[in-house]
């Protein structure tokens, strides 16, 4: 497999987001979380990932794509372990 195919494949299952489907159960049942609250956690990620654009562009100018790519996929590998890692505790009173 050549540079550009693997591009083309790391493109194509970075943008499938296989995590999609799970995230309203996962969210409800087991962080224990409203829709509402959900849209708003959303939102919070999605303005963070436009904030964030820049400053990963000019990463990967200085360090190389290659490596910017390595470097982003494994920050979001060690994100979501912690994400996953924590419940909502519900107190029982």
């Amino acid at each position: 497999m050549n540079r550009i195919q693997k591009n083309y494949a790391y493109a194509f299952f970075k943008d499938f987001s296989f995590f999609t489907a799970v995230l309203v159960p996962f969210f409800t049942k087991w962080g224990n979380i409203s829709l509402f609250q959900i849209t708003l956690l959303q939102s919070w990620f999605s303005f963070w990932v436009f904030i964030l654009e820049v400053p990963t562009g000019a990463i990967a100018d200085k360090i190389g794509r290659k490596h910017s790519i390595v470097l982003g996929s494994l920050i979001v590998a060690l994100a979501v372990l912690l994400y996953g890692s924590f419940p909502h505790k519900v107190s029982q009173s």
